[in-house]
């Protein structure tokens, strides 16, 4: 899957580009991702990288402007108790107020409706999200792991017990070599087209 060759990246255009894009559709997508583990041999922000690749495909094929990744989600913890080395996190209050006060700046600017794209494990950071307050814009949030891809795996299981997470990220970095290790990379192309075209499906008239 090549990188989308015209994506409505907010920081690389102009103040003038971004008032001509929102008076064509006043949407904005952003991701939320984390600084977590995903996988146990997967990168830390593996979950930001595939929020945010979802978020520039159906950016290039719908026209709605994109902002960059939040990278930090709600503060996780490991099943022994301890932080996992390197990871990093917000306190769901904190992470709902800096959500907030994002949404607000851009509703200032003539957003009426936030596409907030996130795949993150915990109860607490999708409590941030669905809590996001504006004055009168719209805001949904889709989290990618509630999206059914059963028929698309290649064993039964719960899918996101790592193994997919591993498929996607060695389709998309597959100098990481993570296809050695039960990684299937044809399928992790196969749920994030999945993933893509139902954002697009959902998100490809203009707002009513």
């Amino acid at each position: 899957m090549p990188l989308p060759a015209r994506t409505r990246a907010l920081e690389q255009m102009t103040p003038a580009d971004v008032a001509a894009a929102l008076r064509d559709d006043a949407r904005l997508l952003m991701a939320v991702g984390g600084l977590e583990v995903t996988g146990s041999d997967l990168p830390l922000g593996s979950g930001t990288l595939i929020a945010q690749t979802v978020v520039e495909h159906v950016s290039e094929r719908t026209g709605i402007v994109h902002a960059p990744a939040l990278a930090y989600g709600v503060r996780g913890r490991s099943s022994g108790g301890d932080a996992s080395t390197g990871s990093a996190g917000l306190r769901r209050k904190t992470l709902h107020r800096a959500v907030n006060e994002l949404l607000a700046d851009w509703e200032d600017h003539g957003v009426e409706e936030f596409v907030i794209v996130t795949m993150h494990r915990s109860e607490a950071h999708m409590d941030a999200l669905l809590m996001a307050l504006t004055s009168t814009a719209r805001t949904s949030v889709f989290d990618l792991r509630s999206f059914d891809v059963a028929g698309l795996l290649r064993q039964p299981g719960h899918p996101f017990d790592g193994t997919l997470d591993a498929s996607i990220m060695a389709f998309l970095r597959p100098e990481g070599g993570w296809a050695g290790s039960g990684a299937d990379p044809t399928m992790g192309q196969a749920v994030l087209e999945r993933w893509i075209g139902l954002l697009v499906d959902t998100l490809g008239t203009q707002p009513g």
